[in-house]
């Protein structure tokens, strides 16, 4: 699992939420302008600045509002919690001090209900959860795997944690044997989807699932899944993106060891209904994907720097991707690139940073990087923007939209305003600032907590103190 600058500002975030195609609740990573806690080991330098600070488009602004303490969490390794707000109602779903896995929820500033489902992490940073919400209003639950058996949750009464229950198979026990990083996706129609992996690092297949609300049950779309690694690779997709052109969009790379300098070949391909999958000229693909499939957006080689995980996707005026992204420069230095695709079938891959020094991208577990990139969105007539994290400093580049050049690199401004309260915290400089963030309406909902960083997915001599789990609501200005 990758852990870089937590991601985007919060306004290339909410870009997908302006999208008719966006679901009405926006979560991701908190806003690159207050991401802390990177790492500083490094040789990179990225700071240097370039143009006029003011080039870029300003960003909607969020002021502090509350602080709501919803219980103690585990503080072994940072691993990924979840926040979902629908209407009035909040879903939070944690792992607590005694590592179980807690769902809570509560309407409004109510007291919370509470469900302890029946399963435990241990200390790898990669079993994080995720939540979502069906057309009916019942949440699904998934947690807690690292190429492991399927855990899977769904209410069988709206609003009602109680009625939480796991459910032992969802449609193939061979392919829930083994699951990592599932992703529960919507459609336009509020449909919703289920993507896993199967298999190890280095050797499996994507596959994704469609729920069926008026039976309950889940479909396999593709049996043989979207993605298949041919017994020798696997593929790191990101979650597939709602575009202005009515697609969903994914982008992911292949990875051969489970180290991950083994990364290679930058892949695109788009959908409407995760069944018919097609490349950036519109041609049909046949599905399962590999890596012979003509979806090469960038033919990096092993040893190219790829970090799966660090890479997003946004679109121009002409709704065209544009795929943000790092790797290895002809000098072996880190770099932020774009890369834009035509109709022709030709991806223009741009360098727009000029950093110096490197980060090397190596290693096996959950890894720690000092940069995070964010997706693409329109500016100023003309132009495009994007901002990304690295060495703690979150910067927005701004590039012409015709040829991708950079036109400035600044420091960016955060969108949240004021200063939250916070109770008091151990002092402890190794613990590092863990944050999930969600838009519903004119708010922001941050999800915060403190652990010890990663540790190679490892376990500690020591098992430090529960820490706080806060939220933190922002409303807009």
């Amino acid at each position: 699992m990758i852990l870089g600058g937590l991601a985007a500002a919060v306004a290339a975030v909410l870009v997908a939420a302006s999208n008719a195609l966006g679901p009405v609740e926006v979560r991701s990573q908190l806003p690159a302008a207050l991401a802390p806690n990177v790492l500083a080991a490094s040789t990179l330098v990225c700071n240097k600045d370039l143009g006029v600070p003011g080039d870029s488009s300003a960003s909607p602004k969020y002021r502090f509002f509350s602080t709501t303490q919803v219980g103690t969490t585990w503080a072994g390794q940072p691993v990924g919690q979840d926040i979902l707000v629908a209407g009035n109602r909040q879903y939070v779903a944690y792992y607590d001090g005694h590592r179980r896995l807690i769902v809570k929820s509560r309407v409004g500033t109510g007291g919370w209900a509470t469900k302890v489902l029946d399963t435990s992490v241990d200390w790898d940073s990669h079993k994080y959860i995720t939540m979502e919400l069906d057309i009916n209003g019942n949440l699904h639950v998934a947690g807690n795997m690292h190429d492991s058996k399927l855990n899977y949750y769904i209410t069988s009464s709206p609003g009602n944690i109680a009625s939480l229950a796991r459910v032992p198979l969802l449609a193939n026990s061979t392919l829930e044997s083994a699951v990592t990083y599932p992703q529960f996706l919507k459609n336009a129609a509020g449909e919703l989807f289920f993507k896993f992996r199967y298999g190890r690092s280095g050797s499996g297949s994507e596959y994704i699932y469609r729920f069926v609300a008026s039976s309950g049950k889940w479909q396999d779309l593709n049996l043989g899944g979207i993605l298949n690694g041919q017994g020798n690779s696997s593929a790191y997709a990101k979650s597939p993106v709602p575009g202005p052109d009515g697609y969903f969009h994914m982008i992911w790379m292949w990875r051969n060891t489970t180290d991950v300098s083994t990364n290679h070949s930058l892949s695109y391909a788009k959908t409407k209904d995760f069944i018919h999958w097609q490349n950036i000229q519109g041609a049909n693909l046949a599905v399962p994907m590999t890596k012979q499939s003509p979806t090469i957006v960038d033919p990096a080689t092993v040893g190219s720097g790829l970090v799966n995980g660090i890479a997003a996707i946004g679109f121009d005026r002409a709704k065209r991707p544009v795929i943000s992204y790092t790797r290895y420069d002809a000098a072996r230095g880190n770099q932020l690139y774009l890369a834009r695709g035509q109709t022709s079938g030709a991806w223009d891959r741009t360098r727009i940073t000029r950093w110096n020094g490197v980060f090397p991208v190596q290693g096996t577990g959950s890894l720690r990087f000092p940069f995070s990139v964010g997706s693409v969105k329109t500016a100023a007539a003309g132009t495009l923007q994007l901002t990304y994290t690295c060495n703690g400093q979150a910067r927005t580049v701004v590039v012409d939209e015709k040829s991708l050049g950079a036109k400035s690199d600044n420091p960016a401004a955060s969108p949240l305003v004021g200063v939250p309260v916070l109770p008091v915290l151990r002092k402890d400089p190794q613990l590092v600032t863990n944050q999930v963030s969600t838009r519903v309406g004119t708010s922001i909902y941050i999800l915060q907590w403190r652990s010890m960083p990663v540790n190679g997915d490892k376990p500690r001599a020591a098992i430090p103190p529960s820490e706080p789990l806060l939220i933190l609501e922002y409303r807009a200005q």
